[in-house]
Protein backbone atom coordinates (compact mmCIF):
# COMPACT_ATOMS: atom_id res chain seq x y z
CA UNK A 1 0.00 0.00 0.00
CA UNK A 2 2.79 2.45 1.07
CA UNK A 3 5.05 1.62 -2.55
CA UNK A 4 1.79 2.06 -4.43
CA UNK A 5 1.21 5.69 -2.86
CA UNK A 6 4.21 6.62 -3.53
CA UNK A 7 4.32 5.43 -6.59
CA UNK A 8 1.30 7.03 -7.30
CA UNK A 9 2.69 10.44 -6.16
CA UNK A 10 6.04 10.53 -8.22
CA UNK A 11 3.52 9.58 -11.26
CA UNK A 12 1.56 13.14 -10.26
CA UNK A 13 5.11 14.94 -9.91
CA UNK A 14 6.07 13.82 -13.28
CA UNK A 15 3.00 15.62 -14.53
CA UNK A 16 1.10 12.23 -15.61
CA UNK A 17 -2.84 13.18 -15.41
CA UNK A 18 -3.89 10.76 -12.66
CA UNK A 19 -6.70 10.25 -10.45
CA UNK A 20 -5.19 10.55 -7.13
CA UNK A 21 -8.75 10.62 -4.76
CA UNK A 22 -7.24 7.61 -3.59
CA UNK A 23 -4.75 9.59 -1.74
CA UNK A 24 -7.09 11.64 0.75
CA UNK A 25 -5.74 15.00 -0.51
CA UNK A 26 -7.31 18.20 -2.36
CA UNK A 27 -5.36 19.34 -4.86
CA UNK A 28 -7.02 22.69 -5.06
CA UNK A 29 -5.56 25.78 -3.11
CA UNK A 30 -2.03 26.49 -2.03
CA UNK A 31 0.33 24.03 -1.41
CA UNK A 32 3.73 23.50 1.12
CA UNK A 33 6.25 20.98 0.38
CA UNK A 34 8.18 19.89 2.57
CA UNK A 35 11.17 16.72 2.58
CA UNK A 36 12.95 15.48 5.62
CA UNK A 37 14.95 12.93 7.04
CA UNK A 38 15.02 11.55 10.29
CA UNK A 39 13.04 10.36 13.27
CA UNK A 40 9.42 9.68 14.29
CA UNK A 41 8.29 12.01 11.11
CA UNK A 42 4.60 11.10 10.65
CA UNK A 43 3.21 11.67 13.93
CA UNK A 44 5.10 14.95 14.16
CA UNK A 45 4.23 16.09 11.02
CA UNK A 46 0.51 15.09 11.83
CA UNK A 47 0.93 17.39 14.67
CA UNK A 48 2.35 20.20 12.39
CA UNK A 49 -0.97 19.72 10.45
CA UNK A 50 -2.82 20.83 12.89
CA UNK A 51 -1.45 23.71 14.61
CA UNK A 52 -0.95 24.94 10.82
CA UNK A 53 -4.51 23.65 9.69
CA UNK A 54 -3.85 21.90 6.77
CA UNK A 55 -4.23 19.24 5.18
CA UNK A 56 -1.54 17.09 5.03
CA UNK A 57 -0.23 14.30 2.29
CA UNK A 58 2.66 12.32 3.46
CA UNK A 59 4.94 9.12 1.40
CA UNK A 60 7.86 7.63 2.33
CA UNK A 61 9.86 6.88 -1.05
CA UNK A 62 12.39 5.18 0.72
CA UNK A 63 13.66 4.57 4.00
CA UNK A 64 14.49 7.66 6.46
CA UNK A 65 13.20 10.13 3.45
CA UNK A 66 9.65 11.55 3.28
CA UNK A 67 7.82 13.67 1.42
CA UNK A 68 5.29 15.84 2.70
CA UNK A 69 2.76 18.83 1.51
CA UNK A 70 0.37 20.79 3.66
CA UNK A 71 -2.47 22.01 2.02
CA UNK A 72 -4.81 25.38 2.77
CA UNK A 73 -7.07 27.15 1.17
CA UNK A 74 -5.03 30.54 1.40
CA UNK A 75 -1.73 30.03 1.10
CA UNK A 76 0.40 29.48 4.50
CA UNK A 77 3.16 32.22 5.57
CA UNK A 78 6.52 30.20 5.33
CA UNK A 79 8.45 31.63 7.74
CA UNK A 80 5.90 30.74 10.10
CA UNK A 81 5.77 27.18 8.87
CA UNK A 82 9.41 26.96 8.68
CA UNK A 83 9.43 27.72 12.62
CA UNK A 84 6.84 25.23 13.31
CA UNK A 85 8.37 22.82 11.54
CA UNK A 86 11.77 23.05 13.15
CA UNK A 87 10.24 23.52 16.82
CA UNK A 88 7.86 20.46 15.88
CA UNK A 89 10.52 18.10 14.35
CA UNK A 90 14.07 18.79 16.29
CA UNK A 91 15.52 15.60 15.30
CA UNK A 92 14.86 15.88 11.55
CA UNK A 93 16.58 17.43 8.71
CA UNK A 94 13.92 19.34 6.42
CA UNK A 95 13.52 21.27 3.72
CA UNK A 96 10.66 23.80 3.09
CA UNK A 97 9.55 25.06 -0.48
CA UNK A 98 7.39 28.04 -0.91
CA UNK A 99 3.86 28.43 -1.34
CA UNK A 100 2.22 27.73 -4.38
CA UNK A 101 -1.19 27.15 -5.83
CA UNK A 102 -3.00 24.53 -7.71
CA UNK A 103 -1.68 21.17 -8.88
CA UNK A 104 1.57 22.47 -10.66
CA UNK A 105 2.43 24.84 -7.25
CA UNK A 106 2.30 21.46 -5.53
CA UNK A 107 5.09 20.13 -7.95
CA UNK A 108 6.84 23.16 -7.73
CA UNK A 109 7.09 23.45 -3.99
CA UNK A 110 8.13 19.67 -3.37
CA UNK A 111 11.03 20.50 -6.15
CA UNK A 112 12.03 23.53 -3.96
CA UNK A 113 11.98 21.47 -0.82
CA UNK A 114 13.92 18.39 -2.85
CA UNK A 115 16.31 20.79 -4.14
CA UNK A 116 17.23 22.65 -0.55
CA UNK A 117 17.35 19.19 0.93
CA UNK A 118 21.10 18.66 0.22
CA UNK A 119 21.94 21.77 1.96
CA UNK A 120 20.92 20.85 5.55
CA UNK A 121 23.23 19.65 7.68
CA UNK A 122 22.66 17.79 11.25
CA UNK A 123 23.64 19.65 13.89
CA UNK A 124 24.74 23.22 12.29
CA UNK A 125 21.82 23.85 9.75
CA UNK A 126 19.18 20.77 10.43
CA UNK A 127 16.21 22.93 8.52
CA UNK A 128 16.33 25.06 5.78
CA UNK A 129 13.49 27.25 3.32
CA UNK A 130 14.13 26.95 -0.42
CA UNK A 131 13.97 31.11 -0.42
CA UNK A 132 16.77 31.47 1.60
CA UNK A 133 18.73 28.87 -0.76
CA UNK A 134 17.58 29.15 -3.83
CA UNK A 135 21.14 30.24 -5.64
CA UNK A 136 22.91 27.91 -3.51
CA UNK A 137 20.30 25.06 -4.15
CA UNK A 138 21.11 26.05 -7.54
CA UNK A 139 24.42 25.92 -8.07
CA UNK A 140 24.60 22.50 -6.48
CA UNK A 141 22.69 21.39 -8.96
CA UNK A 142 24.79 22.72 -11.37
CA UNK A 143 27.75 19.68 -12.55
CA UNK A 144 29.60 22.08 -14.43
CA UNK A 145 30.03 24.61 -11.72
CA UNK A 146 30.31 22.26 -8.91
CA UNK A 147 33.14 20.60 -11.17
CA UNK A 148 34.95 23.42 -11.72
CA UNK A 149 34.83 25.07 -8.22
CA UNK A 150 36.37 21.85 -7.04
CA UNK A 151 39.11 21.90 -9.00
CA UNK A 152 40.42 25.72 -8.28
Amino acid sequence: MAQRRADLVERLLAGEPLDASELGYKFEGSHLGIVLCGPRQKDSLALLARVLEARLLTVTPEEGLTWAWLGTRSPLDSIDAFEVAKSSLPETSLAIGEPADGSSGWRLTHRQARAALPLTQPGSTPAVRYAEVALLAAAVQDDLLTTSLQRL
